[in-house]
């Protein structure tokens, strides 16, 4: 921000330079302008090939430097012939429709020059509207000064000359009859040198001697013009002035106001970072008297006196264990999940902490490390490329070695064995339009798949059979817009994301029937573009894509916690736990997968735009009982298995 009052102070000195400079050179436009006498004729007369030459010039269209044909003058006063207005106007619809990511064709040119309903001026830009498109142009009026001119002319290139005009064999240029009448006094009168080439009009002697004095005349009028011009001058600069004054005490404020909320999330920061300290201390304290504990059972052992050497054997396992697992949590004690350097933004003015929610040690939690997660090694075991185009994943209760995975160019789900690596079968209907969200209920024996454009849930058997349909469009209570994740709560109720309505809700699966709406209150749930769901005993685990958040509620509706930031997701588009109740995010804005923690810290980041782990766009993720990882990228076309 102190560049931008730096930049704005050097613009106002520039133009206070400049000022100087137009000012001077008025002063020496005026003292030119008054020694200046042009009363008296040129006494050689104006050559042929000099006026043949402005004629020409006059003559010429500014788009295909040719001479006009059919002159079509705009308003800006601007003359071009017909043919070439219509092919610019064409130039500036494909230009626009040029923007796709496909060219233009010829005919969708002409169809978009059709409805064009204005013209930029080829030479001054003018915006000038047109009625009925192109055809508009045709109703143009014409140049009739410019038509006269081609009339009295002949056409380039021509030997036989009219009576109205001659040629002169030393040049290709053209000039008037000998005898034309004034433009005064009518008169008829020779061509010599009495054409002025400021008003392109021919006078006889007596006139021309006028006409010279009205020019000296103008003069004087340019004079005061430009006295004008720098009277304006004067006030515009005084006008910038006083809004570069403006612009700098607004930057002031503005930086006093940042630095004052930089300041109170200092603070903040400081506060979190002094409670982690003080819990990782609570737990280094804790392992100390584990490990003095071990180290006085060992030295306190006598070996020697144990009955059995099986009993020994125990013995010396038992202590290893414990010694191991001591050593493993002291090698890892201290390890926050985002060293504390990276929890201030100062390049953006932005305080962003993953230290957030509880703010006590993990190293508390009962997987005490997160070691599965922090330690895996995501080198994907399976990767199945061309997939046609993936949404969502489900893994089968009764079996789990089977995935249930909507594919929307097919239409279908298609069923996987995971273990062959191989697909078994198919679930469809002529119904179905766009399946997007699968989940599966044990106790029913039954899969249920959102439909996206058809707004509604179809509901198939374990045996592939295809049962009813839930819900239809609309946005009254029970109706479903353009919905996308779906869940089995521990009562076989179904929550799903209505995406269209942003809200997500709860189903009877026996009718569809709204049992309730997600943290509703008075009639708005909080809500934005919720995209994905899942569930975790007792709580329901919403994605609010719009919103840049992760929910958690109860499954009476009420909201227990959140987490989450626009700095640390772009477009949440999937969302799965684990068996431990580990939250699993598809960013597809970050192309990343993010494993958080049951109460929300951050665990891991893996993915990227680049790298044998990375992600184009994660549509949606299932975590089996033995911990493998399934995500389906829908920009990638690809199922990966972790």
């Amino acid at each position: 921000m102190m560049d931008s009052s730096t930049k704005v102070l050097k613009r106002s000195q520039s133009l206070g330079v400049e000022k100087m400079h137009i000012s001077s050179r008025l002063q020496k436009v005026k003292q030119n302008m008054k020694r200046l006498d042009v009363t008296k004729p040129n006494k050689e007369g104006l050559k042929s090939t000099e006026s043949s030459d402005v004629l020409e010039e006059l003559l010429q269209c500014g788009v295909c430097l040719d001479r006009l044909t059919e002159p079509k003058m705009l308003p800006c006063q601007h003359t071009f012939c017909l043919s070439c207005l219509q092919l610019h106007l064409k130039a500036e619809a494909g230009r626009a429709m040029n923007k796709r990511h496909t060219p233009p064709t010829a005919q969708e040119i002409e169809s978009a020059a059709q409805q064009c309903v204005e013209i930029k001026c080829p030479t001054c830009q003018y915006s000038c509207s047109i009625d009925k498109g192109i055809g508009g142009l045709d109703v143009l009026p014409r140049n009739l000064y410019i038509d006269s001119l081609l009339n009295l002319l002949p056409k380039p290139g021509t030997k036989d000359i009219s009576s109205k005009c001659m040629s002169t064999p030393a040049s290709a240029n053209y000039r008037i009859s000998t005898e034309i009448r004034c433009a005064k006094c009518q008169t008829l009168c020779k061509f010599d040198e009495t054409r002025c080439q400021h008003c392109v009009q021919v006078f006889c002697k007596v006139c021309w001697t006028e006409h010279m004095s009205e020019l000296k005349k103008n003069l004087i009028s340019l004079v005061n013009q430009l006295s004008q011009t720098q009277s304006k001058l004067e006030n515009k600069l005084d006008d910038f002035d006083q809004k570069c004054s403006n612009a700098e005490m607004k930057i002031k404020t503005a930086v006093e106001s940042k630095i004052n909320e930089i300041r109170k999330e200092e603070q903040q920061a400081l506060a979190r970072c002094g409670k982690c300290k003080e819990s990782e201390n609570k737990v280094a304290q804790i392992l100390k008297g584990k490990i003095e504990d071990v180290k006085n059972d060992i030295q306190k052992l006598d070996f020697d006196n144990i009955e059995s050497d099986i009993q020994k054997v125990v013995t010396f396992v038992n202590f290893h264990r414990a010694t191991s697992a001591l050593i493993d949590k002291v090698d890892k004690w201290g390890e926050l999940n985002v060293p504390l350097e990276q929890t201030l933004h100062m390049n953006s003015l932005n305080m962003e902490s993953e230290l957030s929610g509880n703010a006590s040690s993990p190293v508390l939690d009962d997987d005490i490390f997160c070691s599965e997660y922090k330690t895996r090694n995501f080198t994907a075991k399976l990767i199945w490329n061309k997939f046609p185009r993936p949404a969502g994943v489900a893994i089968a209760p009764w079996a789990s070695h089977i995935l249930y995975i909507a594919t929307t160019d097919n239409k279908s789900i298609l069923i996987m064995d995971r273990i062959k690596f191989k697909v078994i079968g198919k679930l469809t209907s002529e119904n179905m339009a766009c399946p997007y969200g699968v989940a599966c209920s044990k106790t029913r024996g039954e899969i249920y798949v959102t439909d996206k454009w058809n707004h509604c849930i179809h509901v198939f058997s374990s045996t592939g059979d295809y049962i009813n349909v839930l819900s239809s469009k609309g946005t009254s209570e029970g109706k479903l817009l353009s919905p996308e994740g779906i869940a089995v709560c521990p009562n076989n109720d179904l929550v799903v994301c209505d995406t269209g309505n942003d809200r997500a809700v709860i189903l009877n699966p026996d009718d569809g029937h709204e049992v309730l709406s997600l943290g509703k209150i008075d009639k708005r749930t909080g809500l934005q573009a919720p995209t994905g769901v899942a569930i975790y005993k007792n709580q329901i685990i919403v994605a609010d894509s719009g919103n840049n958040r992760v929910k958690l509620f109860s499954l009476d509706g009420q909201k227990l916690s959140e987490f989450g930031n626009k700095s640390q997701f772009q477009s949440i588009d999937a969302i799965a736990t684990d068996p431990d109740g580990f939250i699993l995010v598809g960013d597809a804005g970050s192309g990343r997968l993010k494993i958080f923690s049951p109460d929300g810290l951050l665990i891991r980041s893996v993915g990227g735009s680049q790298g044998s782990d990375k992600f184009s766009c994660i549509s949606g993720i299932a975590v089996t009982p033995d911990l493998d990882i399934v995500t389906t990228d829908s920009r990638s076309r690809k199922l990966q298995i972790f």
